[in-house]
């Protein structure tokens, strides 16, 4: 089955589940029940829970589950001191290097407070917080809550199992399994945290990015249920490819934000669209990778951009290109890392023993004089490669 068919064939196995009239938000928290985009990284892990049909493989697979549940470290938890902010953003810490006063999707004033999922290795402790209108997300919770959490998620695996037990179609099977695996918990792990916090400093407005992860359901479905007066936004930083996410596909209403906020009229046009969604799009721009002109004094040269995703794979597939011994080798390769993989020490190792490759943090202005030709999958950053 090509990567378009089986992205169809997902939706509609995966929009079953989530519009039953059972599902829950322990259902909505399951990572294996979003279809991020038809990539074939996010295709690749459910080709594997597709061929998965040995009771005796899932077993082993939850008894893993288990295990990595049990390697618990403790972390500092998130403290609130007393303050009143209108807004909530909801954002991403990807780099030690990043600075939380200069944050990459949203102008954030003193008004507003900024919640951060925290994507490094780094203990919270460890991250310089920027002045008190921040905060960074722990990644574990106290022993307690951490045990409500599975106990919660075994509930949805019965459930899921009766299905199994009823259909024979062994997706179910794998979904219970998944109700309880590492990322599931870590969904509601960064749901739990937020909405204690947007219960505490009660905002109008609770505005996040909205790229089709369980927590983001988990975060409007408490603002829209218990939250009367808070108005909810999920914002798409991106472009919207052929085949839209599952931050748009279509599930019970109370998991959708308010409003969903674009970057440009392309995508505005693209999602009203959809019957479900018309009315609910709105225009609010973009400062990250903003398809700006500079004014280039471009030597000519025949130097490379490569400008992979926030995905391991995809960076591998480029470096098996790049050391293909049909590419002339007086070819050099520029490579920016996205933000995400930027202090990733085996991915920066590999680049920079590769001759013809050098890796660049420089501003991308710098990145576009010095190169001619721009090597991409699904970066949002080509477009201001052919604008310039």
């Amino acid at each position: 089955m090509d990567g378009n068919l089986l992205y169809l064939y997902l939706k509609k196995k995966i929009r079953s589940i989530l519009i039953d009239k059972n599902s829950s938000h322990r259902t909505y928290a399951i990572t294996s029940l979003n279809l991020i985009k038809c990539h074939p990284f996010y295709l690749s892990k459910f080709k594997y829970l597709l061929n998965l049909n040995d009771s005796l493989l899932i077993y082993l697979r939850e008894f893993f589950y288990f295990l990595k549940f049990f390697h618990y470290f403790s972390e500092k938890q998130i403290n609130l001191k007393k303050g009143s902010f209108k807004n909530i953003f909801v954002s991403h810490f990807m780099s030690k290097d990043q600075k939380l006063n200069n944050d990459p999707n949203f102008n954030i004033n003193s008004r507003s407070f900024c919640i951060y999922l925290n994507h490094t290795y780094l203990k919270r402790e460890k991250i310089n917080q920027y002045k008190n209108n921040t905060i960074i997300l722990s990644r574990r919770l106290k022993i307690l809550e951490e045990l409500n959490l599975i106990k919660s998620q075994i509930i949805e695996r019965k459930r899921l199992l009766k299905l199994f037990k009823k259909s024979k179609d062994f997706f179910y099977r794998t979904i219970a399994a998944e109700s309880i695996s590492p990322s599931t918990l870590t969904n509601l792990r960064i749901a739990r945290q937020i909405n204690k916090i947007v219960k505490f400093y009660g905002p109008k407005n609770l505005i996040s990015t909205y790229e089709g992860y369980s927590w983001e359901k988990l975060i409007f479905f408490n603002a829209n249920i218990n939250l009367k007066k808070c108005n909810t936004y999920g914002y798409i930083p991106g472009l919207i490819l052929k085949n839209y996410g599952s931050n748009v596909i279509k599930y019970k209403p109370e998991y959708y934000p308010n409003k969903i906020l674009v970057s440009g009229e392309t995508t505005k046009l693209k999602l009203n669209k959809i019957k479900y969604l018309k009315k609910k799009v709105s225009v609010l721009g973009t400062i990250k990778n903003f398809p700006k002109k500079y004014k280039l004094k471009r030597k000519i040269n025949n130097n490379i951009m490569v400008i992979p995703e926030g995905i391991i794979s995809e960076i591998k597939l480029f470096l098996q290109f790049i050391e293909s011994k049909k590419l002339d080798k007086k070819i050099k390769f520029i490579i920016r890392l996205h933000p995400i993989l930027k202090n990733n020490k085996k991915i920066i190792n590999k680049i920079e023993k590769l001759p013809n490759c050098k890796l660049s943090f420089n501003d991308l202005a710098y990145d576009l004089e010095r190169t001619k030709y721009v090597l991409f999958r699904g970066s949002n950053m080509v477009v201001n490669c052919i604008n310039n």
